[in-house]
């Protein structure tokens, strides 16, 4: 019985949580769409392309590389690992857990909620999106 109490209580969890959503004290601050669309107050504010391009408002912001490099300019900024240490140049300057949490001096900023690691640091850890 208790495993199918935990079974129900992690569905309630997934149906609060929508895949996509980005939060900030719990409050739903920018949504990205399966089609890479970011809309914050169900306005369109930016789009990750699928070849790695990020663009607000129609224009070529930067580039997210496979290996990690968000790039604007052809200017490195900032380095996603695999572990999901987010670094610029060389510095540690947060950490993006498994589940999306966003770390900054190992303090919680934020939730990414299903939004891949690379476009999630895009949006925390640089203004190439206008979300805020």
């Amino acid at each position: 019985m208790t495993q199918f109490m935990g079974t129900i209580f992690c569905l309630f969890l997934a149906s609060i949580v929508h895949a996509g959503d980005l939060r900030v004290d719990g409050r739903l601050i920018a949504k990205v769409e399966d089609n890479g669309e970011v809309r914050s107050s169900g306005k369109l504010v930016g789009k990750f392309e699928n070849d790695g391009d990020v663009r607000a408002n129609g224009r070529l912001e930067g580039k997210i590389e496979q290996d990690g490099s968000i790039r604007k300019g052809g200017r490195l900024l900032l380095k996603v690992s695999s572990t999901g240490e987010v670094r610029e140049n060389g510095k540690l300057v947060g950490k993006i857990e498994n589940d999306g949490d966003v770390r900054r001096d190992g303090r919680l900023v934020a939730r990414g909620a299903g939004i891949d690691r690379r476009r999630l640091a895009v949006l925390m850890f640089t203004d190439m999106i206008p979300w805020r």
